[in-house]
């Protein structure tokens, strides 16, 4: 059976999630009463703030990666010194043993430089159990009983460095799936509060809206395809058909806010055609939000007619 493979629902890293989530806890205390409204009580901040906190102080991988390094290079280290051993007890053994004959293949040491690290302990055990069974031959050689518990015990040691090792590796793994699961959870609450603060603002202000937005996730911005096309109108007040104070264009995509001229008009060259929104706003009118579709390489025109509100937008008091 395979391992399920845990992959975060977004596409930054978990600092970038972390700065979302502050900026999510900002936006609850500047909007409290909107958010409540939609179910965004003290209840669910509580829990949000808990996983935050989680998230932020959730050790990283480098950490944990860090713990694993170590414990492979002692292993190393290990390794070779038995390995060493196995090898000075071998340069006995084939003057007693003729190599690849009757008692030397039952050492059995053939590919010792290339064996792994369980299949070498194995065979340090097995050295010293028949060293141990031929120690009377093998004593003129210069092999002792404290020459044989020396090999056994670096085998022991080889043993006790690949268990550590394996235990850190599994614990980075373990950790790694904790950590996404709980990111995921977080992620899961910014994505709902955004979206209600995008529901309220989208119509009502645009700088409002634009700060629910998370950009660089499977859900929110596309990958765009550098087709493109251009985009003008005019921009006038609904009752007078006059051109209105202050005024400016938001085209989704676009960075830059599009200000029109002295007569209204205003003009967007090199619009991504994934852009589908607008936003019009001016001063002592009621922002205004609309949909557009567009072709590659042609202009479109909008005529946009904003009209002018008795009293400040909300949000704006």
């Amino acid at each position: 059976m395979k391992t399920q493979i845990i992959k975060t629902n977004f596409n930054f890293g978990l600092t970038t999630l972390v700065t979302f989530g502050d900026r999510a806890v900002s936006a609850r205390v500047r909007d409290h009463d909107i958010l409540l409204s939609y179910g965004i009580d003290d209840a669910y901040m509580s829990l949000f703030s808990s996983i935050l906190e989680e998230v932020r102080n959730f050790p990283t991988d480098i950490e944990y990666m860090g713990k694993v390094k170590d414990l492979r290079e002692t292993k190393d280290i290990d390794a070779e010194n038995l390995t060493i051993a196995i090898r000075s007890m071998m340069s006995r053994v084939v003057n007693v043993f003729p190599r690849n004959r009757g008692n030397w293949i039952r050492f059995d040491t053939k590919g010792l430089n290339k064996m792994s690290d369980t299949a070498l302990h194995d065979c340090g055990l097995r050295v010293g159990r028949m060293a141990t069974l031929f120690l009377a031959q093998l004593a003129p050689k210069g092999v002792t009983v404290e020459l044989i518990d020396d090999l056994l015990t670096l085998s022991n040691k080889l043993l006790v460095s690949i268990e550590a090792h394996d235990d850190a590796a599994l614990e980075r793994i373990a950790a790694t799936a904790d950590r996404i699961e709980v990111a995921n959870k977080l992620y899961g609450m910014i994505v709902e509060l955004f979206s209600y603060g995008k529901d309220y603002w989208s119509s009502r202000n645009y700088a409002r809206y634009k700060a629910y937005i998370i950009y660089n996730t499977p859900t929110a911005k596309p990958k765009l395809s550098g087709k493109t096309c251009s985009v003008s109108g005019s921009l006038l007040d609904a009752q007078t058909l006059e051109p209105t104070p202050n005024a400016k264009i938001n085209l989704e995509y676009v960075k830059k806010p599009i200000i029109p001229n002295a007569s209204g008009f205003w003009q967007c060259k090199k619009v991504p055609i994934e852009c589908t929104q607008f936003w019009a706003e001016s001063d002592q009118h009621i922002l205004q939000q609309g949909k557009i579709t567009l072709i590659e390489n042609q202009n479109t025109h909008i005529n946009i007619l904003i009209a002018p509100a008795a009293n400040p937008p909300p949000g704006e008091e």
